[in-house]
């Protein structure tokens, strides 16, 4: 059990090791971990942004990239807004995180780490009823592109 706990902190630690230092968009990221997109901004802590609030005195974080990038930091203690001088990015080298965990035996997986097995799985998993309307959804939007094709068409007028 202390391994499975084990891995999991180090998995989180390396997403967050990723997120924080590589430029990567996070699909990529959580791709190169083996997580969901989801799992991945589970994992993400904010980073600390290095200086104290004004206010109270408490860290001043960020949330993310964009308002690292931008200097955004919000406060931990009282949650004020302030506006700091953006840190260097110091890049990782992507071979010091874990690797992705190898597929099931048996299992070939496509480019992106889905097999055909269980890509049948989740849509036998699907309700024929929202199988139908998200079919009749599209079949409708096919429709009104051709009738737009066909009114926007100059030849007609």
């Amino acid at each position: 059990m202390n391994d499975v706990i084990e891995t999991a902190e180090a998995l989180h630690a390396s997403a967050n090791r990723l997120y924080w230092h590589s430029r990567d968009s996070v699909d990529a990221l959580a791709a190169r971990l083996g997580m969901s997109r989801h799992a991945f901004y589970q994992s993400i802590r904010p980073e600390p942004a290095g200086r104290a609030c004004a206010g109270c005195g408490a860290a001043l974080e960020f949330a993310n990239r964009t308002a690292r990038q931008t200097g955004r930091a919000r406060c931990s203690g009282c949650g004020a807004a302030e506006r700091i001088t953006p840190p260097a990015v110091q890049s990782v080298v992507v071979e010091d995180v874990l690797p992705a965990p190898p597929p099931p035996p048996g299992v070939r997986p496509s480019f992106r780490g889905w097999s055909l097995a269980r890509w049948r799985r989740e849509l036998a998993a699907v309700p024929r009823e929202r199988a139908a309307m998200v079919g009749g959804a599209a079949a409708l939007g096919v429709a009104a592109g051709v009738l737009a094709l066909e009114l926007l068409n100059p030849s007609h007028w």
